[in-house]
């Protein structure tokens, strides 16, 4: 129960009440302050009050002018105007003109006359205000755009609760009477929570938090209203709170601190405005003075702006900032942070070294910064991203009044000479006269994608950027990269030579008390407490423990520490329910993702290996799968991959990102989900072939897009171009549009080609067609000849014949004429007749010389007499023609006459020649079908 004691310095006492109301003025007597009904302060000279308050301690009783002269004055000559000007002034500040509370008795003096509820009471006084610095980043400049509606209603709900009275209220600001100290700190304790918690179910931009104040003393009533000293207190000490937190004076934690299950903090003595006395302040220290945001970055890396969270790399940061200064002494400024997979080189990069390095005093002798930090896959090409980042306001912004972006990305590729003196000349504006003293860093991440991402030429050329910025005397060059990558900076010219020696430093996994800090000192920023378990032990030891006994575990503490904050950000405490829920350290990150894709329709969850697909690469060289960041329109191209995009974000296992240019790009939030998670790695394993001929195919077509299409440069027809096709037919989606365009346009080329070689094709066809029919005509036309010349013969042949018989007629009709003289006509007959064979023989052998073959074998024939002519002569000449004839010819023919041939004087070497001819017909025969037999066979 509260006690009615008045508050009195420091401490508590019972002395008489120092505060009055008068005419509805609130008249302090100890702070000798005045104020109206709205709480406005009423100006008095220090005179003026000692008169009011000799006149209040004499309330109802007449007081003299010359007591009230020596009591104010003590005995200071003054003239009776002095007086009559602070009586004036005392009813001006009253609003007391009818004299109602200060009254003249004439010839006498004064009387106050003491109202009858004026009198003081005790109570406690809660203040709560919001925090202008409470809203979110340029709310407060624009005005109350976000709505307080909903937390005006959690502080008036619990002012009920809490059997509060507000008798002060505005839009943004409430005061309110308790019986008690102990349930106005209840209350306020209770409002700064459900504030809280509801912070941490709105986005950023729609969150506020309230300044909370209390103090016990007396106060007055006024009707409904409340005045007096506890409330001006308890509003001034609300000013001393931080957002979301609580103040109380020393009143208040005397009856609390020993009530409530509390922290407070002695903030010492605080002199406030228009209070007399300085009074003791006491913070009660609650996790919602913090900003609701997680100390942990889950699987992404920590950013410059962490660097108030990063924890547990101070002895790192020390020997890399002592490298480089050694480097920049020896006149190479370049450093290579090199390190496993996980171990946390983005993070001590970006949150740790940088921060640290640029931080005035930290390198003597350099008095001013300026940064960029990039990563080669940010952009189309590692030019363009590198050229954009020292356009940037943090780096060298007055680049932008030299070249543009595009031109200092091409300088930076083929004449790095000039793009160093232009940013040269650029911080040499920014110098000014310091012009010694600025430094510029250029920090790169994931160099590895220097071999995943960028042809050789490429490569060789950011090289000698490198070298050339890090020799220049004014630029610090830092640069992370996978060890796995590491031994292939031999492959590109110079990068061996620019890494040796201490240009390099291998980041080793953190220490157990490393491991410590980073658990532990995250936490404590943002007043996080883990659970102490009595068989268990404390929380963050468990997990210290853990993380040590797997080097390479980095990762997934950060994602078990950021997934036990999302579970316990309500209550600020991280518990081993939730850690167990999770999986514990191990299984954290492949329980989590299984449950947020198995909570989605099973045709979104079909949509995984196309977009896994998407953020991920292989490397040419070797075997090595690495995360690449794509464009969101090419990742979430269907609602379905949109779907499952948005659900992977939500849950931070992906992380999207915009560019200067206002492209959104989605990546994987670390690589340690494509190893950890076993559904993930199995998608990546099946699709390794996939990814390493799609990064073939995009190698290829980013040349040919570089040198302006060349035709020379498209798919060659075989195995290429048919894998190019059947990517494209059978996984079209998942290929870029650049890389379908070169697919299509090698289709295309290939098809012209054969398009091109079907016609050559045909005209060698039609060709020799042509030839064969020419050939053919050819021969018919020469049969055709040779059938005129074989009739022409047969003609002559005939006529022959008839010059024959009409020889013979006439050699007849001589034998009938004269048959004296019949001797000699059978004579001149048998003449003629050989004459005639003569001819015959003679005409067989022009036939057979002619190729007419079977006309000279007739003709032969006809020469020579058959069986039942025995009285015709035989011809040697005849025979010999048939001879010829038959040899010539390529074909036996089956004689017409008759087998016999006589002659009485010689009819056995006729028969002897007849058989010999026959032999030879028959071996000729034999020949000429051998002949044909073998023409056929071949």
């Amino acid at each position: 129960m509260d006690c009615g004691f008045v508050l009195e310095g420091n401490g508590l006492s019972s002395s008489p009440p120092t505060m009055f109301v008068l005419n509805g003025v609130t008249v302090d007597v100890s702070s000798e302050t005045l104020r109206d009904k709205s709480n406005s302060t009423i100006a008095l000279r220090h005179q003026t009050f000692a008169v009011l308050r000799h006149l209040l301690e004499n309330a109802d009783r007449v007081v003299t002018k010359d007591e009230l002269m020596r009591a104010v004055w003590n005995g200071i000559a003054v003239t009776d105007d002095s007086l009559v000007q602070c009586i004036h002034e005392i009813r001006a500040a009253l609003n007391d003109g009818r004299q109602a509370v200060v009254e003249t008795v004439p010839r006498r003096g004064y009387r106050l006359v003491r109202p009858s509820s004026a009198g003081p009471r005790m109570a406690t006084i809660l203040a709560a205000e919001l925090a202008a610095d409470g809203r979110p980043p340029g709310e407060a400049e624009r005005g109350a755009a976000v709505p307080i509606g909903p937390y005006r209603q959690i502080v008036d709900r619990l002012l009920v609760q809490h059997a509060g009275r507000v008798f002060s209220s505005a839009e943004e600001s409430v005061v309110a009477e308790f019986a008690g100290p102990v349930e106005a700190l209840r209350c306020a304790s209770d409002i700064q929570h459900e504030v809280d918690r509801r912070n941490c179910q709105v986005p950023k931009t729609k969150r506020l938090r309230f300044r909370i104040g209390l103090h016990l003393g007396y106060v007055v009533d006024e009707g409904d209203h409340l005045g007096g000293e506890a409330v001006e207190v308890a509003a001034h000490v609300q000013s001393l709170s931080r957002p979301g937190g609580i103040c109380i004076t020393e009143a208040v934690h005397a009856q609390a601190r020993d009530r409530l299950p509390l922290e407070f903090i002695e903030l010492g003595e605080q002199k406030l405005k228009d209070v007399a006395r300085a009074l003791r302040i006491y913070r009660v220290p609650l996790a919602s003075e913090e900003p609701v945001r997680s100390p942990f970055r889950g699987l992404d890396a920590f950013e410059f702006e962490d660097a108030d969270l990063f924890f547990g790399r101070a002895r790192a940061i020390a020997a890399c900032t002592s490298r480089l200064e050694q480097q920049a002494a020896s006149g190479t400024a370049f450093l290579l942070i090199y390190g496993m997979s996980g171990c946390g080189k983005s993070s001590l990069l970006r949150a740790g070294l940088l921060p640290s390095l640029i931080r005035p005093g930290t390198v003597a002798g350099i008095s001013l910064w300026r940064r960029c930090l990039i990563r080669l896959s940010e952009g189309p090409d590692a030019f363009a991203v590198l050229a954009a980042a020292l356009l940037s306001e943090a780096a060298v912004p007055e680049l932008a009044c030299e070249v543009t972006a595009a031109e200092l990305a091409r300088l930076c590729r083929s004449a790095p000479d000039r793009a160093l003196a232009t940013v040269r000349q650029a911080l040499g504006k920014a110098a000014g006269s310091a012009r010694s003293q600025i430094r510029l860093v250029v920090a790169i991440d994931q160099l590895e994608e220097l071999f995943t991402t960028e042809k050789q030429p490429a490569r060789e050329a950011l090289v000698r950027l490198m070298t050339l910025l890090a020799a220049s005397g004014l630029a610090w060059v830092i640069a992370a990269i996978r060890s796995d990558f590491f031994h292939r900076c031999g492959e590109v010219p110079g990068f061996s030579a620019l890494k040796d020696g201490l240009s390099s430093y291998e980041l080793l996994p953190p220490t157990g008390p490393e491991i410590g800090q980073i658990i532990r000192e995250p936490a404590g920023v943002v007043g996080l407490r883990f659970e102490e378990n009595a068989e268990l032990g404390r929380l963050d030891d468990v997990l210290q423990e853990a993380a040590a006994a797997d080097p390479g575990s980095l990762p997934l503490l950060e994602f078990v520490l950021d997934a036990l904050y999302q579970a316990g950000r309500h209550r600020r405490v991280l518990t081993f329910a939730d850690y167990r829920a999770l999986g514990g350290l191990e299984g954290a990150i492949a329980r989590r993702a299984d449950e947020v894709v198995d909570l989605l329709a099973p045709e979104i969850q079909e949509a995984l290996p196309t977009v896994l697909g998407a953020l991920t690469t292989a490397s040419l060289s070797d075997d090595t799968v690495t995360a690449r960041p794509a464009l969101l329109t090419e990742v979430a191209g269907t609602p379905a991959r949109s779907a499952l995009v948005r659900a992977l974000i939500d849950a931070r296992l992906l992380v999207s990102d915009e560019d200067a240019a206002g492209r959104v790009f989605v990546r994987v939030a670390h690589e340690a989900l494509l190893r950890r998670w076993p559904r993930a790695s199995d998608i990546v394993n099946a699709n390794r072939n996939f990814l390493e001929t799609r990064e073939r195919l995009r190698a290829d077509a980013h040349r040919w897009h570089l040198e302006s299409r060349n035709r020379e440069l498209l798919l060659p027809s075989g195995k290429r171009l048919a894998e190019g096709e059947e990517l494209m037919l059978s996984r079209r989606e998942e290929i870029d549009d650049y890389v379908l365009e070169y697919i299509e346009e090698s289709l295309r080329a290939h098809r012209q080609k054969e398009e091109k070689d079907r016609h050559a094709a045909l005209a060698l066809i039609e060709a020799a067609e042509q030839a064969k029919h020419e050939r053919l005509e050819r021969e018919a036309e020469r049969r055709s000849l040779a059938a005129a010349a074989a009739n022409r013969l047969s003609r002559r042949t005939r006529n022959a014949a008839i010059v024959a018989i009409m020889l013979a007629l006439i050699a007849g009709a001589g034998a009938l004429v004269a048959f004296r003289a019949q001797e000699e006509a059978r004579s001149q007959r048998d003449q003629a007749m050989r004459n005639q064979f003569l001819s015959l023989s003679f005409l067989s052998e022009q036939s057979t010389a002619a190729g007419g073959t079977e006309a000279a074998i007739l003709l032969a024939l006809e020469a020579l007499p058959s069986k039942d002519q025995s009285e015709r002569q035989y011809l040697f000449e005849a025979e010999a023609a048939l001879y010829k004839a038959l040899l010539a010819h390529h074909q036996i023919k089956i004689f017409r006459h008759g087998a016999g041939v006589t002659d009485t004087a010689s009819s056995e070497r006729r028969s002897h020649r007849h058989r010999i001819l026959r032999q030879d017909c028959s071996r000729l025969g034999h020949l000429q079908r051998c002949r044909n037999c073998s023409s056929n066979g071949s």
